[in-house]
């Protein structure tokens, strides 16, 4: 979770409601997830101060986005986190872990009986950022075992909003039907009609949606 810190965050597992699940890309509001919300923390400006959102406690010169983002996991394991806050929170409530400016979660009190668990095969196999499966190799080709689907046609640009990842975009399907994010060109050629990019879908999916370039921005 790269760039989502320093945050104050509370770590449970708890039902969401169909909008916040929604948000994620996932459904059914029935079941318990494990969700982590994070509260962000940002530095105060020199002459608003915070300007009207409340200070972090015991950390001088830090205000608390009063928004909360709710990371849930999914059936892979990873975790989707939405691009925009859930503002029908205002505060996050019963803290119990942060992150640090890297993203590093860390409980407040370690939970008896638990201990880390293995690496998923994915994770062990592919390089990813915040869950997001890179699928080229340095040379081009489509790393083993990954599948590409589909053969959608439109404009891309660089710039993610899932993916933090430098080589990551979003695309433009040609109907009009949605933006596709995060996305990753077979090579770093964004401006270039016929260059071939895989759009995931999920974090830790190892299936890809298969991009051409047919418009240029």
């Amino acid at each position: 979770m790269l760039h989502w810190g320093p945050a104050l965050v509370n770590v449970s597992v708890r039902r969401l409601d169909a909008s916040q699940l929604a948000e994620v890309g996932l459904r059914n509001p029935a079941l318990r997830r494990c969700v982590v919300s994070l509260a962000l923390e940002y530095r105060a400006d020199p002459s608003t101060g915070c300007d009207g959102g409340p200070p972090v406690p015991r950390r001088h010169g830090l205000c608390l986005n009063p928004e909360t983002y709710n990371c849930v996991i999914d059936r892979f394991g990873a975790y989707g986190c939405p691009s925009n806050a859930d503002t029908a929170h205002t505060l996050l409530r019963n803290k119990n872990a942060t992150t640090d400016k890297r993203g590093v979660l860390k409980l407040d009190v370690p939970l008896r009986g638990t201990h880390r668990t293995p690496l998923l095969a994915w994770q062990r196999r592919y390089p990813h950022t915040d869950g997001w499966i890179e699928p080229w190799t340095k040379t081009g080709m489509l790393r083993a075992g990954l599948r590409l689907t589909g053969n959608y046609r439109g404009s891309c640009f660089r710039g993610s909003y899932e993916a933090p990842a430098k080589t990551a975009g979003r695309c433009l399907p040609l109907d009009g039907t949605g933006i596709y994010d995060p996305c990753f060109p077979r090579r770093a050629r964004w401006g270039h009609r016929g260059t071939v990019v895989a759009c995931g879908s999920w974090p830790g999916g190892t299936t890809f949606g298969r991009f051409v370039i047919t418009k240029l921005r």
